[in-house]
């Protein structure tokens, strides 16, 4: 990386301001550049050559450019530099039109017979005459600017029209159709193998380092369950869950993302079924076939608080043997596809949560597995 030390706005370098001398006044090593000197300023004594000219040589960067800004030199060339500005004409030519094309390419000076290589060189050359480039190009090749811009202008319409009515027969002729059948079965695969691991994990990290690599990645995994399909999906259909089991999948969640890729529960996308039909768990980590079911005290009729021929909900008319029977036969069905499952009672998390997180963090890291 080099080190710009040309900061006094007379021109002077600030080498030639210590009358080129490369010693180091702090460690005594001698360089024979400005730049070795700064670079070795800042790098072995954390200080900046600005900061070294003040300390060593009494010189005040800032105080000089202060003291140069309000000499009369300055307002002469703001002077010059506002003359020329307005002498140079600012040419605006809209549309596909390019002014060289318009020329012939032609840069000879029609009134002196001057050559310069383009449009621009042409256009300081013309203040020499006192004439604009609109004049000079309307007198010397009959091109009207202001008329060309005008017929741009009224055209913008009919080309808009143009270009939205080749959008909405591009968009009727293949609507609803996928991306593979309209670019056919080559080009999808290599798109698939291209965006195969984008917004991974793994992505995220290689990307932005680990730190910031695991936030990001977290974050667009929170955002996407606000909009996905699913979010919309269950505010139509009825919930099977609670508030205070999303809390604790919220929880758990937030300290195990970073490890597993396929996790579901309710608020986060939707329930998985695990391959049954019309069943759905609680939270599922697809990873390593963990299930987590959070059982409520009443619906699921905790064995602690009732008996077999109690009845927890009357509108369901249920019989608590009934839902346990139901429960096993559920949880049987996903043990036989190899999942492993872990019973939370809404009881047990209200009375300690902390201790039930953990616990079910335990369970998913293969720690216990009931």
């Amino acid at each position: 990386m080099s080190i710009n030390i040309v900061d006094y706005k007379k021109g002077i370098s600030l080498f030639k301001l210590i009358q080129n001398d490369g010693e180091c006044k702090i460690c005594k090593n001698i360089f024979d550049s400005g730049s070795g000197l700064a670079m070795h300023l800042r790098k072995k004594h954390n200080i900046t050559f600005k900061e070294y000219l003040i300390k060593y040589f009494k010189i005040d960067i800032n105080k000089l450019n202060e003291e140069w800004e309000s000499t009369e030199e300055l307002k002469k060339r703001k002077e010059k530099k506002r003359f020329n500005s307005s002498a140079k004409e600012k040419l605006v030519l809209k549309g596909d039109n390019s002014l060289s094309k318009l020329m012939n390419y032609n840069y000879k000076c029609k009134i002196c017979g001057k050559q310069v290589t383009k449009t621009t060189n042409l256009g300081k050359h013309l203040t020499v005459h006192n004439i604009t480039f609109n004049e000079y190009l309307l007198k010397y090749f009959e091109i009207d600017v202001d008329k060309l811009n005008e017929e741009w202008e009224n055209g913008r319409e009919l080309r808009k029209e143009k270009q939205f009515s080749g959008f909405r027969k591009y968009w009727e002729e293949n609507k609803g159709k996928t991306y593979k059948e309209l670019n056919g079965e080559e080009q999808y695969l290599n798109l698939k193998k291209k965006m195969k691991g984008v917004f991974s994990k793994e992505w995220f990290i290689s990307k932005f380092g680990e730190v910031e690599g695991l936030k990001k990645y977290k974050e667009r995994s929170i955002n996407l369950s606000k909009n996905t399909y699913w979010k919309e999906y269950n505010k139509t259909n009825k919930q099977n869950w609670s508030k205070v089991s999303q809390e604790l999948f919220w929880e758990i969640y937030k300290r195990i993302f970073v490890n597993y890729k396929n996790i579901y529960f309710g608020e986060l996308n939707h329930e998985l079924s695990c391959g049954l039909q019309s069943k759905n768990f609680d939270f599922v980590v697809k990873d390593n076939k963990k299930i987590i079911e959070f059982n409520g005290d009443k619906f699921h009729a905790n064995p602690r608080l009732y008996n077999e021929k109690d009845i927890p909900l009357k509108f369901i008319g249920e019989a608590a043997e009934e839902i346990w029977k139901k429960d096993e036969i559920k949880n049987k069905k996903a043990i036989d596809k190899g999942y492993h499952i872990k019973i939370v009672w809404e009881s047990d998390y209200l009375k300690n949560k902390e201790k039930i997180i953990l616990e079910c963090i335990d369970f998913i890291n293969g720690y216990e597995n009931s």
